[in-house]
């Protein structure tokens, strides 16, 4: 993969353009131990050494009842690397980034293909006088 010229680049940024930053990793690399990682390290008194557990189960489980026979929705917004495409859910949603007015990055999901098999629930709404005795 060809390097990005680093002044191209800061010129690009002080110009007010919008620039995102992807992380690569080798995944043929063996796996390192949690502890030779340098921030577990750092914050070796903090961390605990054993986690402890799954969480609890809620009282409330949720889920979302669907048309029957309806397959997972799901479609790539863009082309994907092979190793992309191996952790994108079947269950995938459109997601896009939209500047704000104060310049900060606002994370917007369309769930619009799966609100359309969506069973909708049709129960009355309680009114809130009746909550509140």
């Amino acid at each position: 993969m060809p390097g990005v010229q680093t002044n191209l680049v800061e010129g690009l940024l002080v110009k007010g353009e919008d620039a995102y930053l992807a992380y690569i990793m080798d995944s043929s690399e063996p796996r390192k131990d949690i502890s030779q990682v340098l921030i577990v390290k750092v914050f070796s008194d903090v961390l605990p050494r054993e986690l402890p557990g799954m969480s609890p189960d809620r009282e409330v489980e949720f889920f979302l009842e669907l048309e029957p026979s309806t397959v997972p929705i799901s479609y790539a917004p863009c082309r994907m690397a092979p190793l992309e495409l191996k952790d994108v859910s079947y269950w995938g949603a459109s997601i896009l980034f939209v500047k704000k007015k104060d310049g900060t990055l606002c994370l917007c999901i369309d769930y619009s293909q799966l609100n359309k098999v969506t069973v909708k629930n049709k129960y009355q709404l309680p009114r809130i006088e009746d909550l509140q005795n």
